[in-house]
């Protein structure tokens, strides 16, 4: 961490994901040591909103306010790890905040759709050849599961664009649109999304 403190910038926030190591021995001998901190997404990542923090004895409130801000801009919860175990949920627990999830994204979608204005403009596509081509060659793909990456519960019927992935479903689409996260193949910025109807 030390090198990389000395190669970013001075108001970059440095953040670890480790599960047992201890953040301050981590950040021991970075510089900036009030911009460092422990963040880690929980798994699933796209279906849980929770966001478990840790922080080193050095981290400023400063910090710690920008990584909260940041957080709520992408709708994420951040909150304290309790003790030294980080929170890891079973299978079940998992499967039940990805159905809540699942369900509060539907029905944040449907909002958001309700209160469009009557004239979108179209998205920037691809030629149809090229498109029909990629998400042909993408969805006969052999062993392919078909599920949508997000939920996993839905089947893909939407293409991000401009990446053109078809890799979830319309209702997981909008969440990322909305949220202007990435695509989860490819990790490039969404820009648009449209549906495609398989036969």
């Amino acid at each position: 961490m030390e090198a990389v403190t000395q190669c970013c910038r001075p108001s970059a926030v440095l953040t670890t994901s480790t599960m047992r190591l201890g953040v301050d021995a981590i950040f021991e001998r970075a510089s900036g040591k009030e911009r460092c901190l422990g963040m880690r997404f929980l798994f699933p990542v796209y279906a849980m909103p929770e966001v478990e923090l840790q922080l080193c004895r050095w981290t400023s409130m400063e910090t710690l306010s920008w990584v909260r801000a940041f957080l709520e801009r992408m709708a994420k919860t951040a909150f304290f790890r309790a003790g030294s175990e980080p929170l890891v949920l079973s299978e079940p627990e998992r499967e039940a905040r990805r159905t809540a999830a699942a369900l509060h994204g539907r029905a944040g979608a449907a909002a958001l759709v309700a209160r469009r204005p009557p004239t979108l403009a179209l998205p920037d596509l691809a030629s149809p050849d090229t498109l029909c081509s990629a998400l042909t060659a993408e969805v006969l793909e052999t062993g392919r599961d078909k599920d949508c990456v997000v939920c996993m519960d839905e089947e893909r019927n939407c293409v991000l664009h401009p990446c053109h992935h078809l890799c979830t479903c319309a209702a997981c689409g909008r969440v990322l649109l909305k949220r202007q996260d990435a695509c989860p193949i490819c990790r490039r910025h969404i820009t648009s999304i449209f549906r495609v109807f398989h036969s």
